[in-house]
C-alpha cells in the first residue's frame, strides 16, 4: 500500500522518493537523473520492520509503448531487457543476482533481510545506447559528477520549510523547460 511520494534532496541531488508497502516489507524507490547522458537511475530500498528474517527477491519489467518500440526482448546472455523501434531502450540492473526471463521480465534475489535491517537493488534505464557512458563512469563517478553539477547551482535557505520547497522545485523544473541554445519553451505556462 502506498505511503508517501515526495521530493528530496541527497546532497544537493534532486531524487524522487516513493514510499509503498509490500506485504510485510516497506520499499523505498528512488529516481534520479546524472547530470549528462540518457539514463535513469532506479534505487530499490527494502526494509523489513517485522520482528522475523523474511526471504526477498524484486521483479521488474519493461514495458515501453508499443507505439515506439516494436521489438521487445530479455537479452539472457548480458542479463538485460532492451526495446528496439524509433528508439533504444535497455533496462539493467548492478547486482549480481539477476536473471531475466520472457521477454519483458527481470529479477534480483536480495537473499534473507534480517529484522530492522535493509538492502538495496540498483537499476538503469537507458535510451539510445546511453548506457555507453557507464564503460567510462562507474555508479559512484556518475554521482560525484551529479552531486558536482547541483552543488554548483544557487542554493537558498530561509528557514520557511514551505518557501525553500518551492524554490528547490522551481529550480528543477526550470530546467526542463530550457533548450541546450537557451531559448525557452514556456510549456504548460503558454497555453493557460
Amino acid at each position: 500500500s502506498f505511503k508517501s511520494v515526495r521530493w528530496k534532496y541527497i546532497e544537493n541531488v534532486p531524487v524522487v522518493s516513493l514510499v509503498w508497502m509490500a506485504d510485510e516489507c516497506e520499499i523505498e524507490e528512488e529516481f534520479f537523473v546524472p547530470s549528462e547522458g540518457g539514463l535513469l537511475f532506479r534505487r530499490v530500498n527494502i526494509r523489513n520492520p517485522t520482528d522475523r528474517a523474511l526471504d526477498t527477491k524484486i521483479h521488474l519489467a519493461l514495458a515501453p509503448s508499443f507505439v515506439l518500440f516494436d521489438e521487445i526482448l530479455a537479452d539472457e546472455k548480458e542479463r538485460t531487457v532492451r526495446a528496439h523501434g524509433f528508439a533504444d531502450m535497455k533496462l539493467q540492473c548492478l547486482e549480481k543476482s539477476v536473471q531475466t526471463s520472457g521477454r519483458y521480465d527481470m529479477s534480483v534475489v536480495l537473499g534473507q533481510i534480517k529484522p530492522g535491517e535493509a538492502r538495496r537493488a540498483r537499476f538503469i534505464y537507458s535510451i539510445g545506447g546511453a548506457e555507453k557512458i557507464l564503460n567510462k563512469w562507474r555508479e559512484s563517478g556518475l554521482w560525484r559528477k551529479t552531486t558536482r553539477y547541483w552543488s554548483s547551482r544557487n542554493q537558498i535557505s530561509t528557514g520557511n520549510d514551505v518557501l525553500d520547497q518551492l524554490y528547490s522545485v522551481s529550480k528543477i523544473g526550470l530546467r526542463a523547460m530550457t533548450g541546450r541554445s537557451g531559448k525557452r519553451d514556456s510549456g504548460i505556462w503558454m497555453y493557460n
